[in-house]
């Protein structure tokens, strides 16, 4: 699965492959969560979160939702297994803490 860091306007955003055990363990959590009638805000500029792709799947991890797009469409459930603070957590260990210092749950 390849995670992809959305905070740049203008160039290339950091990204990055993790394995397939954990990218598995990643989408149970996703398709464990419920399902929500929210809506995701327009980030602007700066962190837009973290994009996650996945065969035919594109997962948007911002702001305590999770926005998955598939070939069924699209729909937003909560981010109550805080994988934001994970993925901004493994963010970290590959050098890029400072993109996600504000991100709540991130050390």
């Amino acid at each position: 699965m390849e995670v992809e860091l959305d905070v740049y306007s203008g160039k290339p955003n950091p990204t990055w492959e993790i394995p397939p055990d954990q990218a598995s363990a990643l989408l149970a959590k996703v398709g464990s969560q419920r399902d929500d009638k929210a809506t995701m805000a327009d980030p602007g500029l700066g962190y837009r979160g973290f994009i996650l792709r996945s065969g035919d799947r594109t997962i948007r991890v911002y702001g305590g939702l999770i926005e998955i797009q598939d070939p069924h469409g699209t729909h937003i459930v909560r981010d109550s297994a805080n994988l934001e603070a994970t993925l901004a957590a493994d963010a970290r260990t590959r050098g890029y803490g400072n993109l996600v210092s504000g991100v709540s749950g991130a050390h």
